[in-house]
């Protein structure tokens, strides 16, 4: 069986490790538009209200489905998942031969949520702002729209953040590629990262592994 041909209303298992501990959790097959037979969707898992993204560095991870007509079990080692938010949140779940025309922004997004300041390239001045996500590849920055309206995209921003609770700080600059307008009046600028300390991904292993903890059981 394809990953593609498993019904549409069953259920899957999701298992993988990360930093030598082992998750696993359940989730609900969906319907969708794709038609290459290698490729399911399934519903993300939501860990503390954000949707948990799952990237490269989760080692064996593994798909498994049972029949459960026939008792069957099928399973999928080292397939890989893309987490897209178009046309819904959702999991592309692709096995290996067919994962790399989907090799797009994979790096797993944390929630940090903490008020700061950017500068931003050719603007004077320094800008209040929200750090919304952050990964070893991009940052999400939220302004308020009346910042937003000097054209955002393309410019360079650079600001820092302090996470209190780990005692780790991070300088990072970034180049704005996206900007999406959200409820509020406000904007978010969504960066491909240009330098960061490499302890960020201690910082981002850290938080997903917390979050997975409040969330999933270790197998």
């Amino acid at each position: 069986m394809f990953l593609g041909e498993l019904p549409k209303t069953g259920k899957i298992i999701i298992s993988f490790e990360l930093q030598d501990q082992a998750f696993e959790f359940t989730t609900d097959l969906i319907d969708d538009a794709l038609s290459d037979p290698h490729i399911a969707c399934a519903v993300p898992i939501s860990t503390g209200g954000c949707n948990l993204h799952i990237d490269h560095r989760c080692a064996n991870l593994c798909i498994r489905y049972q029949n459960l007509e026939s008792g069957e079990v099928y399973l999928w080692e080292n397939a890989r998942i893309r987490y897209s938010e178009d046309p819904a949140p959702r999991y592309i779940i692709m096995s290996p031969d067919s994962s790399r025309q989907f090799n797009r922004r994979g790096a797993v997004r944390v929630p940090v949520n903490f008020d700061t300041e950017c500068s931003i390239s050719d603007i004077d001045g320094v800008y209040p702002c929200t750090i919304h996500d952050v990964s070893i590849t991009g940052i999400g920055v939220n302004f308020d729209i009346s910042i937003a309206g000097q054209e955002l995209k393309g410019r360079e921003v650079s600001t820092r953040f302090y996470d209190e609770v780990i005692n780790k700080a991070f300088r990072i600059k970034g180049r704005c590629v996206q900007t999406t307008r959200l409820t509020g009046g406000t904007v978010r600028c969504g960066c491909e990262i240009l330098e960061v300390e490499p302890s960020i991904n201690e910082y981002i292993n850290f938080k997903q592994l917390r979050l997975l903890s409040k969330t999933l059981p270790p197998s």
